[in-house]
């Protein structure tokens, strides 16, 4: 078995299909996925399904020669694992809070993007300060895409009007609790 030494050999080991290059995603990145699952509603089973299906993207995407690595190999992993299990809570209608890893492992990406983690930082920590019915008016139209009928229906209110009026008052005041953060 090869000895991979870094993250540009072990793409180019992905890519030829080593298994040896698995093996080390397993060991390198396997832990870490079980801290964010197992943290955010997640069970055991739930932790190798999300894995093999981490794997599964990053060899896909290694055979089609699209795997080219903008960042660190722990941050791809942690994010295609982070988008598969938030749909997959997206998918069962479950809104838990999210605990990221950032206890759990220094997570190294390029100026821009973390200042997007800043940004959305921010807007995370206004949704919350928001309240009800706002948060959850809010996360139940974009996070859940529950129509506009579901919502009027939900939160006892006369027609979807009144709902659409709803909303733009919480995203105004989103706005304005955010812009006042930055």
């Amino acid at each position: 078995m090869t000895t991979i030494k870094n993250d540009k050999e072990l793409v180019e080991a992905l890519k030829k299909g080593e298994e040896s290059a698995y093996h080390q995603l397993y060991k390198d990145h396997f832990n870490m996925v079980k801290y964010f699952i197992t943290n955010n509603s997640g069970r055991a089973e739930d932790v190798s399904d999300v894995f093999q299906e981490t794997l599964t993207v990053l060899f896909e995407k290694a055979r089609d020669q699209k795997l080219m690595l903008t960042s660190a190999m722990k941050t791809l992993v942690y994010s295609i694992a982070r988008n598969i299990w938030l749909n997959r809570l997206r998918d069962q209608k479950k809104s838990p809070k999210i605990t990221d890893l950032e206890t759990f492992v220094q997570i190294e990406d390029d100026d821009d993007k973390a200042e997007k983690e800043i940004q959305f930082d921010v807007l995370e920590k206004c949704i919350e300060a928001l309240g009800d019915p706002c948060k959850s008016l809010l996360t139940q139209f974009y996070y859940f895409k529950n129509s506009l009928v579901e919502l009027a229906e939900e939160f006892n209110y006369e027609n979807t009007n009144t709902v659409k009026s709803q909303k733009y008052k919480c995203m105004k005041r989103l706005r304005v609790m955010a812009l006042q953060q930055i």
